[in-house]
């Protein structure tokens, strides 16, 4: 049970082009070009920081397996080619089938660390959904996060809750009605961004400066998930009316607002660093783009020339190569990303990666509807040939293990039902995966279990367009559709 919620944090290194370094913590890794003291120092930061998080949560389980990556660039201009970037942006999350990763850009002020806490921010969903995955309203998702990005640890004790200033500016004026703020997905048509997030912030600091309002929050949670109204709900779960709550809220804002200090040390953790070759300089970035970029982008050709012309330089490199072949398959010509990748293999036969890659080529050839359904049932054998030996090779990876259910026979067996189920345990926070585990438990007729993962990405503010609606789509298709509320 949650006590609190969840973060994040990392950052720095120099601002002159260096070699990629890759730290590894049980939780993280972390890419950087600077000074290796630094950037240990960071990867000891944030791995302590995890540890805070199951301090005030109260999570006990073991790390996932998953570790996330977090890639530490020069300013929000080196994140405009992954799809969001530049004057301003701080850090994006991806939580994709085959990306999950934080992205932080250096930005410093004398008074506040944006990209720090841009980056708790971002890690605080990330815990959110690995240890406590459930149907959270989109105002204690962000106020959580808002909450918790802010804090800080020091010798002997941690800071939680403190009030970053531009907060406080936000909250002046008209406040958003307390029944448009507990809307599953509230309408903010009237009202900016920055206000509902400071909105949410505030109101996830008065909660958990009582604990009786805590324990309300507990109970309001718990009714949610079992898909209760949010707003019908809120009165009974808290034990006082929403005016009641509202106006205690506005009398909170009248004193003087602090963080929460507690004694805490982070646990000692070991933390190896290694360098990348000098390709990643032209390359790891690019790797990551593949990911976020549609094959129809405009600016997938022009990606897949940059590799191409990179990889050339390096013709020898494992890692260029690998890059190379990875483009040639997403964006180029598939069949000689798959014979670089076969080439690959004989010489590193024990590759977990070039396994996988093979696999998801042969999976993507073997969806080409012009094929015979023999040639098609052939492809989808050797793909998972394939991803079985990757698994062996590397077993809890959700990339690989998604990726063989969707090469296995449909409707899943229950051996391939319970590889999906692992998947999704390592990787709850992709909603690409958790949907199609929710159209699956139906197919199953388990509409109960099916019902609480839609339910959660109907509620989730970060779901895409077509996750959302499809979502929703189905919670109509299992319960009917929703009551008329009452004007």
């Amino acid at each position: 049970m949650f006590r609190w919620g969840f973060v994040l944090l990392l950052l720095c290194a120099s601002a002159a082009q260096a070699r990629w370094l890759r730290a590894e913590t049980p939780t993280f890794i972390v890419y950087s070009q600077g000074k290796e003291a630094a950037l240990r120092a960071k990867a000891e930061e944030l791995q302590g920081y995890d540890a805070l998080l199951r301090a005030v949560t109260g999570v006990t389980a073991p790390p996932s397996p998953t570790r996330l990556a977090v890639y530490i660039v020069g300013s929000g201009a080196d994140l405009v080619p992954l799809g969001i970037g530049g004057e301003g942006i701080a850090g994006v999350y991806f939580a994709h089938p085959d990306l999950l990763a934080a992205f932080v850009a250096r930005y410093e002020s004398a008074s506040f660390d944006k990209a720090n806490t841009t980056l708790f921010h971002e890690y605080a969903h990330h815990f959110m959904y690995q240890y406590g995955a459930t149907a959270y309203p989109a105002w204690y998702t962000e106020g959580f996060a808002e909450f918790i990005s802010t804090a800080r640890i020091g010798k002997g004790s941690a800071e939680i809750g403190r009030v970053e200033p531009g907060r406080g500016y936000d909250l002046t004026g008209a406040w958003i009605p307390l029944d448009t703020m507990l809307a599953a997905k509230p309408n903010l048509r009237n009202w900016s961004y920055a206000k509902f997030y400071a909105q949410a912030w505030f109101m996830v600091h008065y909660i958990n400066a009582d604990p009786a309002r805590a324990a309300g929050m507990r109970r309001y949670l718990a009714l949610l998930a079992a898909g209760k109204d949010p707003n019908l709900n809120f009165e009974p779960a808290f034990g006082m009316t929403k005016v009641e709550f509202y106006d205690g809220l506005k009398a909170y804002a009248q004193g003087s607002l602090h963080g929460y200090r507690i004694k805490w040390t982070p646990p000692q953790t070991g933390v190896s660093i290694s360098a990348l070759p000098d390709s990643a300089d032209d390359l790891l970035l690019a790797e990551v783009q593949l990911h976020t970029t549609d094959s129809d982008d405009r600016g997938s050709k022009g990606l897949l020339k940059k590799i191409r012309g990179s990889a050339e330089k390096w013709p020898a490199d494992p890692y260029a190569r690998r890059v190379r072949a990875e483009a040639e398959i997403e964006l180029g010509d598939a069949a000689q990303g798959l014979a670089l990748i076969d080439a690959m293999i004989v010489d590193a036969p024990d590759d977990a990666e070039l396994a996988y890659l093979r696999g998801n080529a042969l999976l993507a050839q073997a969806k080409d509807k012009d094929l015979s359904r023999e040639a098609t049932e052939a492809l989808y054998k050797s793909a998972r040939i394939a991803l079985t030996r990757a698994n062996a090779l590397r077993p809890d990876d959700y990339r690989i293990l998604f990726a063989h259910v969707t090469a296995s026979a449909q409707p899943l067996s229950d051996t391939e039902y319970a590889v999906l189920m692992r998947a999704h345990d390592l990787a709850p926070q992709v909603n690409e995966l958790t949907l199609y585990v929710a159209e699956r438990q139906i197919e199953r007729g388990d509409k109960t279990s099916a019902r609480a993962l839609l339910t959660m990405l109907d509620s989730d503010p970060h779901s895409s367009k077509a996750v959302g609606e499809q979502a929703k789509k189905l919670l109509v298709e299992i319960d009917g559709p929703a009551a008329p509320v009452a004007p």
